[in-house]
């Protein structure tokens, strides 16, 4: 399981350091551009910032940064000497069909024994050519449509195909932004017991061809994107430390999950994420919000809305009267303060706004969402407008609206990058002064500006232990 998480805060969080806990400073905005563009971007960035920890006097700390920075740039632009004592590392190439059906994969990466991982969609002739020097080890294949590898002798291959095998372990990706991406490295995690290390994906190779090694920028850039996020994470310690003191008053409700064993709390969140004493166990992992008045909870739960009060341990269904549509795929849920009901955002055909008024029972259709698949809700009581995050299948959330309580949409903003979602974990935003707080997953929180969409900070705190 440490294996497990390594793999995920490695290479889908931000590809930082192993480590067994994350600081509450750590900086998680998830990057899904390519490494080239990010290195192309990030270099002349931080070489800003490095003098401007020269100028306030930082001077030690600006030569520390400034000789790792070089270290880092001269190694991407030609001169790639990996470190010594390198472990077995894994490598993946994903595709989703070949040029013809097939794929030349050249590995040149000869500093570290290497396990290689393949995979496709379509059925895919993989020939490996590993040149002089190239540590080997072993092979493991993946894909939907019946694999094969040629071109290596005495190297162990293993295949994990739906065709022909059904196998449980199959795994088939061939972009980060693909939800199934966390689900083929958690299996490959189970097959060799290691992190990916680098992920080459391409819909089809050009030319049919793609390399593993350091003689590719492309992949030369993914090795040493590692050390990019850490260098960009020391350097930018200072400004996030300031942004976590400025913003630290900042609060809002929502869902805190644990996985081992799996429970769900209503709690209290700061942008250092929950207070261990708000927890309170519900009896429901959906989409959540609090009615004051009544002192009862209101929920998403497939297709249904359902309520309960503190400590009660099952929630009650609310279904619509007969002749009234029922939620279709409800995903967003709100309650509006000033006019004391539920509000509801759906994805069922073009998506509905929906009310619910736990004074009376009455239902109600606001207005139609013209095929905005929202991800969630929040109502902002001092504006007396909602907001909901916006993202697609592959995209991570990308941008977020403001609406109307009457359900017209008064301007879109995006976000600075998408926020990556991996295996439709949930969404929970709040909405706070100049700020839209959001909660993706279980644990990772950023702060995004309303106006500009700049993302101020993204925050994964410490595990805590509920009691």
């Amino acid at each position: 399981m440490a294996r497990l998480a390594s793999c995920l805060f490695v290479f889908v969080v931000v590809r930082g350091a192993v480590a067994d806990e994350v600081e509450a400073h750590d900086y998680v905005i998830e990057d899904l551009r390519p490494a080239v563009k990010q290195f192309e971007e990030k270099i002349p960035k931080l070489r800003k910032a490095i003098e401007a920890h020269r100028a306030a006097g930082r001077v030690q700390d600006a030569d520390a940064f400034a000789k790792r920075l070089e270290w880092l740039s001269t190694r991407w632009q030609n001169k790639f000497v990996p470190p010594n004592d390198m472990g077995t590392e894994l490598h993946y190439v994903g595709c989703y069909t070949g040029k013809d059906a097939k794929i030349k994969v050249i590995v040149t990466h000869t500093a570290a024994p290497i396990v290689l991982a393949l995979s496709a969609y379509d059925s895919v002739l993989w020939t490996v050519q590993a040149a002089p020097g190239v540590k080997l080890k072993r092979i493991v294949v993946g894909g939907y449509h019946e694999q094969k590898v040629v071109g290596v002798d005495q190297v162990p291959i293993e295949y994990h195909t739906y065709d022909g095998k059904r196998s449980p372990d199959r795994f088939y990706v061939y972009t980060l932004r693909d939800e199934r991406f966390v689900d083929a490295g958690m299996k490959l995690v189970k097959l060799t017991d290691l992190p990916i290390r680098t992920f080459i994906g391409a819909y089809r190779p050009r030319n049919g061809v793609l390399t593993v090694g350091p003689t590719d920028m492309i992949w030369r850039s993914e090795y040493l994107r590692l050390w990019l996020d850490r260098l960009e994470h020391d350097v930018l310690r200072r400004d996030r430390e300031n942004w976590l003191q400025k913003l630290g008053n900042l609060e809002f409700h929502a869902v805190h999950r644990e996985q081992d064993p799996r429970r769900e709390f209503w709690a209290r969140f700061g942008v250092r994420g929950p207070n261990p004493a708000s927890l309170l166990a519900i009896p429901t992992s959906a989409h959540v919000t609090f009615d004051a008045q009544h002192n009862r909870f209101y929920a998403l739960r497939g297709h249904a809305l359902v309520t309960f009060a503190k400590h009660e341990k099952k929630a009650t269904e609310l279904k619509p009267p007969i002749g009234t549509p029922g939620l279709s795929w409800p995903c967003g849920i709100a309650f509006d303060t000033k006019r004391k009901r539920v509000l509801i955002i759906t994805r069922g055909g073009e998506g509905k706004l929906r009310s619910y008024d736990p004074n009376n029972g009455a239902w109600k259709t606001i207005a139609s969402l013209e095929n905005r698949d929202y991800s969630s809700l929040t109502y902002d009581g001092q504006e007396d407008a909602m907001y909901a995050t916006h993202h697609g299948r592959h995209r991570g959330v990308s941008f977020f609206s403001k609406l109307s309580v009457e359900g017209k949409i008064l301007n879109d903003v995006p976000i600075q990058k998408p926020i990556a979602i991996y295996n439709n974990e949930p969404v929970q935003i709040a909405s706070r002064g100049e700020y839209l707080l959001m909660l993706a997953g279980s644990d990772r929180v950023y702060a995004i500006h309303k106006t500009t969409g700049a993302i101020v900070l993204g925050v994964r705190p410490k595990p805590i232990d509920p009691q």
